[in-house]
């Protein structure tokens, strides 16, 4: 789901009371999801995740760069946050769909377009803001291969890919990990819990091979393999930490990549290959 921007232009304040889903195919209803509770939870979480990197002030375009990974661009049009749910007037609440509604569908209709409607109080009245998305369909214009090769496959699925969804910088990658053989009764594939050092992981130095033909127009190559180096140090805390001193040091992109490729496809298409290893880059 996207993320969505409400902003209050009327004279008194509205409450965000509700968020319905509905999958279209073909000018017919096929599914619908939908979500009343929580949402000043929801809100709340938005709020504090922008102001600690933005503030209290007016807002405009927001493109710092910690957010347009994870948010793209948004538009307050010159607005203050709300706090909550309910949200004055001249403020913008930010509605984290795509971290707390799953659209899901299966069965043989193509859904073609969702009808997103947020269901607001004004008093005593019960307004609904619809928000109506196409889906464009898209066929890649390159002639691709997989760019590793032995025994392989993409880890968590079908989660990965919501995930990745989640993070317009990274919204159609995917998390590729190793089998080796199985010793000991562990294995083919390799818990944290069970990894002494990044060498123990079958994935480790794998070749990277691009995916086909094209121009290396970005590399990243200063993240050490040495602050990541111990599995069991791995956690959420320690990369906001390690966050704070790197991203001064080797910039943000480098930072959340690891050590980065990206290959212009000359087409308008381009691949990107993160998280390799310190000093294994032989591109330029």
């Amino acid at each position: 789901m996207p993320d969505i921007v409400l902003t209050n232009r009327g004279l008194s304040p509205v409450t965000l009371a509700g968020v319905e889903i509905v999958g279209m195919s073909e000018g017919r209803q096929v599914a619908t999801c939908s979500l009343s509770e929580d949402l000043d939870e929801v809100i709340r979480q938005a709020n504090a995740q922008f102001t600690r990197h933005l503030g209290d002030d007016m807002l405009d375009e927001v493109s710092n760069p910690r957010l347009a990974v994870g948010f793209g661009t948004m538009v307050f049009d010159g607005t203050k946050l709300s706090k909550d749910g309910t949200i004055d007037a001249g403020e913008s609440a930010v509605v984290l769909l795509s971290r707390c509604l799953f659209f899901t569908y299966t069965g043989f209709a193509k859904v073609d377009d969702l009808h997103i409607t947020l269901a607001v109080q004004d008093g005593a009245d019960r307004k609904a803001v619809v928000c109506p998305i196409d889906f464009t369909p898209y066929e890649t214009k390159g002639d691709y291969m997989f760019p590793l090769k032995g025994d392989l496959c993409v880890s968590n699925l079908p989660m990965n890919f919501a995930q990745h969804r989640m993070a317009l910088s990274q919204e159609f990658a995917f998390d590729v990990m190793g089998a080796g053989p199985i010793v000991d009764g562990h294995g083919p594939f390799l818990r944290s819990a069970e990894a002494q050092n990044l060498a123990d992981y079958p994935i480790f130095h794998r070749e990277v091979l691009a995916a086909g033909d094209g121009t290396v127009v970005d590399v990243g190559t200063a993240f050490p393999d040495s602050l990541t180096s111990n599995p069991a140090e791995f956690s959420e805390e320690r990369f906001r930490d390690l966050g704070t001193d790197l991203i001064e040091k080797i910039g943000y992109l480098n930072y959340l990549s690891g050590n980065y490729i990206v290959i212009d496809h000359d087409n308008g298409e381009f691949s990107f290959y993160s998280h390799l290893s310190e000093n294994s880059i032989r591109v330029q």
